[in-house]
């Protein structure tokens, strides 16, 4: 089971994507804010990240680029989750990102981007609603 920490500043959102995370067998953290992201990582172990664009204390490219940099993440798998419009496609690949997934996000394109770099499925999350 892979872990996998999900940076959006929508709570909704961040529900939403560990929901999904869940659902493919992995487990899911979730951050609000960057402050917030960067206190998760002094403590956790992280897999995977799934990071916004559009952030009111940060941008997602600009967090990308900083992992990059870092020895310990600079092989994690960094996925851009964004609304944005055109889709800044090449701007996340030239920062970093393994991966782009455009908002409204579904279920099996989160799927097919874990398959992507290495994340193979878990066994899915088994709660009051299976």
């Amino acid at each position: 089971m892979a872990k996998i920490l999900i940076l959006d500043d929508e709570p909704i959102t961040v529900d939403m994507l560990s929901i999904f995370v869940r659902m493919t067998g992995h487990e899911a953290i979730g951050a609000m804010s960057v402050p917030q992201f960067w206190s998760i990582l002094e403590s956790e172990p992280i897999d995977v990240f799934l990071l916004d664009l559009m952030l009111p204390d940060g941008n997602g490219l600009q967090i990308c680029r900083h992992l990059r940099e870092q020895p310990q993440w600079c092989n994690t798998p960094i996925m851009i989750v964004s609304a944005q419009f055109p889709p800044m496609v090449r701007e996340a690949e030239t920062a970093g990102a393994s991966y782009y997934l455009s908002k409204p996000l579904r279920l099996d394109a989160l799927k097919e981007a874990l398959g992507s770099v290495g994340i193979p499925l878990g066994s899915p999350y088994r709660g009051a609603f299976t």
